[in-house]
Order: C-alpha cells, then structure tokens, then sequence
C-alpha cells in the first residue's frame, strides 16, 4: 500500500556539499534524541549556520513535527544575546529544519568537565544565562529543558541557551498530554517529575541544578539509578556546596538553596528577582576583568601634559589638539597604559614638578613639550614642536627633541613623537598599533584646524549646551572642506547625542542626525576604533540599547584597551543592568587612566550608595568634590548619601548648600531639601527662583509647577495646590503627546492625577510609566518608576498597594532606604499603617 504522503519516503543522506536549499552541508557537528546537528554555509550572505534537523525516524511522528516547529516558534520569537537567534525554519525533501546561528566555542557541559571555571566567573555567567531566561520569560515561553547540554559558550565566554523542543508558549494549546512528563531526568522540577502545569519557576530549578553542577562540578541531585535521581529531586535536600568549593559565600549558598525549594512558591518568583540576588553576591568581576586588572598593574604608565603654546592665545586649541592626538594614538598600544586627555589637562599651566605630578598620577613617565605655529600665508605655515620624555622616579629627560615643519607634515611629527615614546620605553608595537600610530585623518589641513577647535568645545568639562552647540559647527564646517574625514563625522555624531542625553534637545531628528554621521563615519572608515566608540555613544545616550552599546564598545576595545572613555561608558551600561559591583570594577579602571576627572569618584560613590554601602559612598563624593569643588552633582549625591543612610536632614541641607548656585536645577535641588526639613514655604521662594519650567533629568520630567502644589498643599492651601497641579497637568498633556514612549512624563502625570483624585487614570498612567521603563530594562530608572507608582497609591489611600511597592524597592539596590522613608513627607499617609511600620521593622537594618 502507498502511503498517502511523503512523511515516510527515503530521506537523502546529508554529506559534506550537499546543498539544502541555499545551504552547503560542511560537516556534521551533533546529535541527539530530537535532532542532528549540521555545521553549513549560508551562501546567500556568506556565513556559518547550524542547521538542525529532525531525525529521519521521528518525521512521521506527527507531535515531533509539531514539537520540532515549536522550538522554532519559541526561539524566533527572542531577540536577546544569550538566546541562539533563529534564521528560518524549513522543510528539505519532507525533512523539517531548523537554521539557527552558529556558536562557535563548547557546551556547558563540556565546560564543567573541564573544571577550570573561577568562582567570579561562574556568576557572571549566571548572569548571562538568567537574563536570557528572563527575556523568554518575558514573551510567555518556558524552556523546560534547562541544562548544561543545552547553553553553549561562545569564544568570547558568553552563553546561549538554544533546544527550545519542550518549550510551552503562554496562550498556545500544549502538545502534550496533562499528566506527562517531559524533560531530562536530574535537571526537572519536582512539578515536571509529578507531570503537574509548569510555569518560569520551574526554569529556575533546573537553572539551580545548572548552577550547583557549575560551582561544585557535579550534579547536585547525582546518584546511581534514574529512580533515586527522582526521588532525590523530589525528597532531599542537596549537600552544601562548601563541601566542593572553599570559597563559596554564605549569600550564594542562600541563592542555591532557594533556587531547589520543592515548592515552587518558595523559589524566586522570575528571573528578575533571580538576578537582583545574583548582583548582590560578592564577588570579583569575571576572570577576564580581574586578569586585565593585574595585567594594568604591570604596564608601564605614562602621562602626555598639556603642550605649551607658545603663540597668540586664539590658537591655544592647536596646542591642545596636539596633546589629544599624541594621546590618541599612544593609548592604542595595548603594554603602555596612557592617563587620559580629562586628567592631563588639570596639569595645564600647573606649577607642581615633574615628581610630583609622577606621584599624582601613579605614572612612570611624563612627557611634556611646547608648540609654536609661525603663521607665514596659506601653504607655508611652520611648526615647531619641542617635546621631552621624563622619568618620575629620578627626573631624569630621556629623550628630547626639535621637529620644525611645515603644518602640512603636522601628522607625521604626531607618529614620529608616539614611535619615539615607544621606542625608548623599549614596547615591541603589534602591526595594528603601528598602523594606528601612523594614520592620517584627513588630507586636508584646514578641515584638522577646524576639527582641532571642535575638539576643544566637545572636551570641555560643563557640558555647557552653547559648547555642543559650538563643537557641531566646527565639525561640519571640517566635513565640508573634506567630505571624507571620518573622525570629524564621527565627534560629529558625539556632539549631537550629547546634545540628547544631558536633555538640550532629545527630539527624535537629534537622534537621527547622530545616526546619520556616525553611520557615514563607518562608510568611509569601518574600522576606526573612535567610529565604534561613537556608535556606542549613539546607543547608549539616544536609545538606551545597552546590548549594542556594549557589542560597539566590544570593538572599540580592541583597538583602545586602555581608553578611560571606553571604560566608563562599559561601567555606565552594565550599571544600568543591574551589576553593580561590575560597574564598580569598570569605574575603578577608568579612574586609575584618569586620576583627575572628577566624575568618575561621583559615579562610583553613586554605584555604593546604591547597592546602599554608604560609608564606601561617602568616600568617593569626598575624593570627587575634592578634584572640583566648583561642581554640582557630588553634592548632591552626598546631601542624598546623609539622608539614606542616616535620615540626617541638617547635613543634608547643609551639604547641598555649599554647591555652586549657578546651575540650572540648583532650586529643585534645594526644594528637595527644604522638602525633608518640611520648611513648605521656604521651598516655594527657591522654585520661584527656577529659570525653567521643567526639572529635567535622567530619571524625572517634572513641571515645577507639580512640586509647587506639594508645597501648597502641605501648607494646607487647598485651592493653590489644586491651581498648580491643574497648570502641572496641561503641561504634562502637552509633553506626554510630544513624545509619548518617554517613561518620565507619564511617571509625573500618575502623581498629578493622584493628587487631583482621578484614581484610575492615575495607576494608569503611574503603570505605563513602569512598563515603559521596567527595572530589568534599566536598574538604575526603573526603581525609580516604582517609587512613583508607589507614591501614587499612597495619595490614592491605597496603602496596600503602596508598601508593597516600596517592600520590592527595599529588597533590590536602589535610592530608598528605611531612613529616608521616615523623614520624607510624601509616605505620611502611611506612618499609621500596621503594614508599613513591619516594614521599617524588617528593613531597619538597610
């Protein structure tokens, strides 16, 4: 009898040069129950594939096929890196397929028996797993099949889950049947053994099984028949992991412990709250960090002081431009550590020796010089350049000299000093090193004049907007004398998303003109180093897309190994993702490449105080006001760090009182401090000293307006407060339908409406306001959307609902801490509530 289709017929053997469909077969790399597993070339776009198909035997099988489109399904629905990306999913003479990215590297199991993986190590990719099961999660999909077979480790040490076969996706009907049960047998859930309904918890048990086998090297549930594994899963407790691995913590053995609770309701509730517990362990960063950190601690340092200009002060920039280049291109050599154009340039016209700046900056090394440009007409202009190479220890000059030019050979005098740094500081150059320090930006001398003076507006330190404003004319003034200078596209583009990111101007068209010059940046020079760090800029100021911030800055890095900029801006992103303690380690690195910039104490002090070690915190704000003491922000963090961690109002205020008054938001930051002394009239005379409508800033959008009505109605002026929270909404009306996807003006309005007594509309648009900006998008915002919608019950009279929000706030690291809610006024309504007193009690201690 035939059969009525083609399910059964004899299927092609797939060798090496067999072609499926635009496919060439390579070779066959794997196999296993619902799969063979070919390594092929995609002709069509000229890269490697997996091609995954099913096994012959298993195409009749109807539930097979379905399973095996399924795992197609789920997959193509993820977009994140730790999730193998799908390609297309096909049939080959009656055969499903399934292409799929290539990951070069080793299984996790693999890995395990290897048994060299670092304790730091194993978190980070902990880390790496949970935020991909976390995205799965996400869109309605649970794996069901976690386990070391199914994560690869890529040659960059990144996993990727991939077999989603088993997965059930949230709204689809279930292939298989209630009572059934499916997986592999030690990594199952005790409520997959029982073949009950599984949901993401059930990922995260056999995630823990994962992460007990990576930390002790064997399986945790490990015994001599399938049976007792069973019984094991669902009746005892694993061995403590300090058993196969000293160094394991007290906190990750709580995780672990938590992670195998038999009952799901015990465990972790998402892979949310799975990766708040998993930053919070103390640990190192990953072993490539620490490695890198011993290894800065072995090279040699050296500092490139401000060249002294010794021509009319309008071509001081020239100078500067010379130190910045020499910097640029000596910063590419991956054995000599370079401090950074920011910090050399406090040493401008600075009276301390040699000696002493040596010890300042921890650097063995200082090269110093001057510059003289003898104007003489167009095309004969000279320059001559003096510079010296010192040694710190001894003051010794071990190489000087004089380079009299014409300003066209002003490129080759930039290569020949950096080759002569490296030649006398005995460093073998790799051939890209040799290349960078020899490049050339642009041939045209008037458009590296111009570029020059872009440069020095960009690199100033206020971030004043008439300075951007200043540097994107310079810029494009050099892109107009030479249409094929990269550099200057690519700092144009830096300029615009700066522009965007300190809130001048965040319009889309500001967004899509520093697309456009970082992307012809690219098109002339794909692979300049500072094209892939501005493209990182891009992502990270205009559309907060860490993911491919970090894939830019991936590049940039290994072209700049030691760049301050690049390392900082790591530390700003992986921030935002919830590792602070990473960040931390990033931020420490840039410090010690640039021991005078202020910011980086600031931001480390910010990682501290929210990860809510205080006492660390208040170390950093005192080194950073210490570097610039004209500043702003440290001292705000600082009133902030006093107000955490001790409720102190009065040093608060008084902290937040000695910065400069010349800022923009100095009133609101001096409301909110008459806010926590709860003076309510002295804070309405500092707003009426605000020259803006608005206070913008990375986390709030609010008019002042809404903050006046506070003000009103703590006072008990009813009509006032209701006046100015009215003229609050019409503004906020008018920004939410300019731009409706931004988090912060929603955020504002919930708090409005509440106040107004406009309930639904007011969780409403408090709610929005945290789907738009979720704490696993941006741990460092997202809290803060919380904290809002929290306010919003607490004005609605829904305590309940309140101090649930601020109980999740207490227990992930963020600016909320018990002391401030005893002195800040907004939680009043709740000073009463049992609910809200036990939560003081049990968080007292943080």
């Amino acid at each position: 009898m035939e059969p009525d289709d083609d399910k059964t017929r004899t299927h092609i053997v797939l060798t090496k040069g067999t072609m499926v469909s635009h496919y060439r077969i390579v070779e066959k790399i794997g196999a296993g129950g619902m799969g063979e597993v070919f390594l092929a070339e995609d002709t069509k776009l000229d890269r490697q594939v997996a091609l995954k198909f099913l096994p012959p035997h298993l195409c009749q099988d109807e539930e097979c096929r379905k399973r095996f489109k399924r795992e197609a399904q789920a997959t193509a629905k993820l977009n994140h890196p730790s999730i193998v990306t799908i390609h297309e999913v096909s049939d080959f003479q009656s055969r499903p397929f399934i292409a799929m990215e290539h990951v070069g590297g080793s299984s996790l199991k693999e890995i395990i028996a290897k048994g060299v993986i670092s304790l730091s190590a194993i978190i980070e990719m902990a880390r790496s797993i949970v935020e991909g099961l976390s995205e799965a999660h996400k869109a309605g999909i649970t794996h069901r099949d976690i386990k070391p077979d199914n994560i690869l480790v890529d040659s960059a040490d990144r996993p990727k889950i991939l077999d989603f076969g088993l997965a059930v996706i949230e709204g689809t009907e279930h292939l298989t049947q209630t009572g059934s049960t499916l997986g592999t047998i030690g990594y199952m859930s005790p409520e997959q053994i029982d073949g009950k309904v599984v949901d993401e918890r059930s990922d995260l048990f056999s995630f823990g099984v994962v992460f007990y086998q990576l930390i002790a090297g064997r399986a945790p549930f490990k015994r001599e028949t399938a049976t007792a594994v069973l019984k094991a899963i669902l009746t005892e407790a694993p061995e403590p992991l300090a058993r196969y691995k000293s160094d394991v913590t007290e906190e990750m053995q709580k995780v672990i412990t938590k992670l195998l609770e038999k009952d799901p309701s015990a465990r972790y509730q998402c892979a949310t709250d799975l990766l708040v517990a998993l930053e919070s362990l103390d640990v190192h960063p990953t072993g490539s960090l620490s490695t890198k950190v011993e290894e800065d601690s072995k090279r040699k340092m050296i500092v490139v002081l401000p060249f002294e200009n010794l021509g009319p002060a309008d071509e001081e920039y020239f100078a500067d431009g010379m130190t910045e280049e020499i910097i640029s291109r000596l910063s590419a050599i991956r054995d000599l550590g370079v401090i950074s154009r920011t910090s050399a340039m406090k040493y401008k016209n600075s009276s301390q020796s040699i000696k002493e700046i040596g010890a300042d900056l921890g650097v063995d090394y200082v090269m110093e010089g001057s510059v003289r440009w003898n104007r003489r007409g167009k095309n004969s202009d000279r320059v001559r350049i003096t510079p010296q190479l010192i040694r710190t220890s001894d003051d010794t000059h071990i190489w000087s000299d004089r380079y009299d030019r014409t300003l066209d050979d002003i490129f080759e005098v930039q290569s020949q000093i950096a080759e002569q740094v490296v030649s006398q500081l005995d460093i073998q150059l790799r051939n890209p090193e040799r290349q960078i320090l020899n490049a050339k930006p642009t041939e045209n001398i008037d458009a590296y004049q111009v570029y020059l003076q872009g440069l020095d507006f960009v690199g100033r330190p206020d971030y004043a907007e008439s300075d951007f404003q200043s540097a994107i004319k310079m810029f494009e003034k050099a892109t107009e004398l030479d249409p094929f200078f990269a550099l200057a596209y690519a700092n144009l583009s830096r300029a615009h998303s700066m522009m965007f990111f300190h809130g001048y101007d965040r319009s889309a068209e500001r967004a899509s003109q520093a697309k456009a010059a970082v992307d012809k940046a690219y098109q002339l020079q794909p692979e300049l180093a500072e094209v892939h760090l501005v493209y990182g800029y891009y992502y990270y100021y205009c559309l907060e897309d860490f993911e491919q911030a970090l894939a830019q800055l991936d590049k940039t890095q290994r072209e700049l190994p030691h760049d301050s900029r690049v390392l900082a801006l790591i530390a700003a992103i992986v921030k935002r993702r919830g590792r602070i303690a990473e960040a931390v380690q990033y931020y420490e690195r840039a410090f010690e490449l640039s021991p005078r910039d202020a910011s980086l104490p600031h931001e480390i002090g910010c990682a501290y105080m929210t990860n809510r070690k205080y006492t660390d915190a208040q170390h950093f704000y005192d080194l950073s006001i210490a570097l610039a003491p004209d500043q702003t922000l440290a001292y705000v963090c600082k009133s902030w760090n006093y107000w955490l961690s001790q409720a102190d109002v009065n040093r608060g205020c008084e902290t937040i009182g000695r910065m400069q008054e010349d800022t923009q938001r100095h009133a609101f930051y001096m409301y909110q401090a008459r806010l926590f002394a709860r003076d309510y009239e002295q804070a309405l005379m500092v707003l009426a000293e605000a020259p803006v409508v608005f206070d913008e800033g990375q986390w709030m959008l609010s008019p002042k307006s809404m903050y006046e009505a506070y003000a009103y109605q703590r006072l008990g002026d009813s009509l006032k407060s209701e006046e100015k929270y009215n003229e609050a909404k019409e503004i906020l009306e008018k920004e939410i339908r300019k731009r409706p996807d931004d988090n912060r003006p929603h955020a504002s309005m919930g708090i409005v409406l509440a106040a107004l007594g406009n309930a639904q509309d007011a969780v409403n648009e408090a709610e929005l306001s945290v789907r738009l900006m979720p704490v696993e998008k941006n741990a460092v915002v997202g809290p803060f959307r919380i904290e809002d919608l929290a306010v919003v019950h607490t004005l609605l009279g829904n305590s309940e609902a309140a101090v649930e929000h601020l109980e999740y706030l207490l227990s992930i690291p963020c600016w909320l801490s018990v002391p401030i809610l005893r002195i800040d006024p907004r939680w009043d309504p709740l000073r009463d509530d049992t609910r809200f007193q036990s939560l003081l009690a049990k968080y007292g201690g943080k």
